[in-house]
């Protein structure tokens, strides 16, 4: 009778809701194992580096003018002529600026989460002008120093090397926190201001995730390399060329100072506002950590899980209505929660092998069982290897949509659309009406 029909979908639609409440536990899962690495790659930064972004040597100028003014003298009770001065800070950049890095990758370790970490050694140089004709009359120069500021101190691996005009220099640690906090200063003895300052610095720095510069020069050119074959390229300009294949990537930036208005940054900091943000937000650079990790494609691959349950749930609502044969709710609740389980057999795995075999274990897993418990219930080898065969396209066009970042939406569609479209076409001359009536017929016979 019509109640008969009404009570298992009722109770299929119970068995949905509980599945749907399985997957979000899973999803809770998969959230929490991903806030897991988090902490271990926080762990590994604390002993090793932060990300890095780095500024490159800036000239720094303090200046000194001394000027007289009237001021008013309660011992002589008269105005008297007295002598000040005034000193300040200013930053000049260099009217050039060519920077080359090699990257070089590494693995660290905490529990079974493996971080990539970098140590860059890259070469820096660049010429500064002569500044005696942009100074006012009356300004004295009392001393010049080149500095050069990076995000987190604890990567330099190595005390950086400085040459100006074929003169060594050493570097030390900067007594104030300008620009972006942590900064080297070398001091430069007998400033002339009148003359062309040709530098040259060498550094070994270390990080995690991503390096990033600030275009401190009136004409930049960057070229970073590395073996790395996933980078992803980040900040307020993309270079203007790169390569990457399989020996890893190699990418190029040029910009002037039109482009990145760095000299109106930079007179802020002259007048000791905080420049840090303004400095940041023009910054650019490369990110060396896989952007899509296995917890991400997990639980991309989570979104298409109740569509995948609800079409194996149509086919059983078929083959109870074609063929006959009598599914009980309870088995529609094991085989979907065979289903759903495969996203938890799918994170576990991955954590410890690839993540494509991981897939591959998984699928194999979850259809073979499915597979198997359906001999017992349609008895009916050649429909259960239709079943099987079907899930195992599903699973094999899900895994693409997985690996495929800028189609996958537009695959997750079609498979979507290709599914609805089959389950139409193959339903298309099935009179539902006389199928319902059989259905009454039957029960009433017996």
């Amino acid at each position: 009778m019509k109640n008969n029909l009404i009570i298992k979908l009722i109770a299929i639609i119970a068995i949905s809701i509980g599945l749907i409440v399985l997957l979000q536990t899973i999803e809770f899962k998969i959230d929490e194992r991903s806030q897991y690495k988090n902490a271990a790659k926080s762990s590994i930064a604390q002993g090793w580096s932060n990300q890095q972004l780095v500024i490159a040597p800036i000239l720094q100028l303090t200046l000194q003018k001394k000027f007289t003014r009237e001021v008013f003298d309660k011992n002589l009770k008269n105005y008297v002529i007295k002598e000040f001065s005034e000193t300040w800070s200013e930053f000049h950049l260099p009217e050039t600026l060519t920077i080359s890095g090699d990257i070089a990758l590494q693995e660290r370790y905490k529990g079974i989460y493996k971080i990539p970490v970098y140590e860059a050694d890259f070469d820096i140089q660049g010429q500064f002008l002569p500044i005696a004709k942009a100074m006012e009359p009356g300004h004295q120069i009392i001393s010049a120093h080149i500095i050069s500021s990076f995000s987190d101190m604890r990567g330099i691996s190595s005390i950086p090397t400085l040459s100006i005009n074929d003169k060594d220099i050493i570097f030390r640690t900067g007594t104030k926190n300008q620009l972006l906090g942590g900064h080297i200063s070398a001091q430069i003895d007998n400033f002339n201001p009148n003359i062309q300052y040709h530098f040259s610095m060498q550094n070994k720095l270390r990080g995690l995730d991503s390096l990033n510069f600030v275009p401190t020069g009136k004409q930049v050119s960057v070229t970073l390399r590395s073996p790395w074959q996933h980078p992803y390229f980040i900040g307020h300009y993309l270079p203007d060329s790169r390569e990457i294949n399989k020996d890893g990537f190699i990418a190029k930036w040029n910009m002037s100072e039109f482009a990145t208005s760095i000299q109106k940054v930079i007179s802020h900091c002259n007048n000791d506002n905080d420049c840090r943000g303004a400095l940041q937000a023009n910054s650019f650079g490369v990110g060396m950590h896989n952007p899509i990790d296995i917890y991400q494609k997990t639980d991309r691959s989570l979104k298409y899980a109740f569509l995948f349950i609800a079409l194996t749930f149509v086919i059983f609502c078929l083959f109870e209505t074609i063929k006959r044969i009598q599914i009980h709710p309870i088995q529609y609740a094991f085989v979907g929660a065979a289903l759903a389980l495969f996203y938890l057999l799918l994170i576990a795995l991955s954590e410890h092998i690839n993540f494509g075999l991981a897939y591959l274990i998984a699928t194999i897993c979850c259809i073979s069982l499915v597979f198997f418990y359906l001999l017992f219930v349609f008895k009916n080898r050649t429909a259960v290897l239709s079943i099987s065969s079907g899930m195992l396209i599903l699973y094999a066009m899900l895994y693409m949509i997985l690996k495929s970042e800028d189609y996958a939406l537009l695959m997750g569609t079609v498979l979507t659309f290709a599914s609805l479209a089959s389950l139409m076409l193959t339903t298309r001359h099935i009179d539902w009406y006389v199928l319902t009536n059989k259905q009454e017929t039957r029960n009433i016979d017996s």
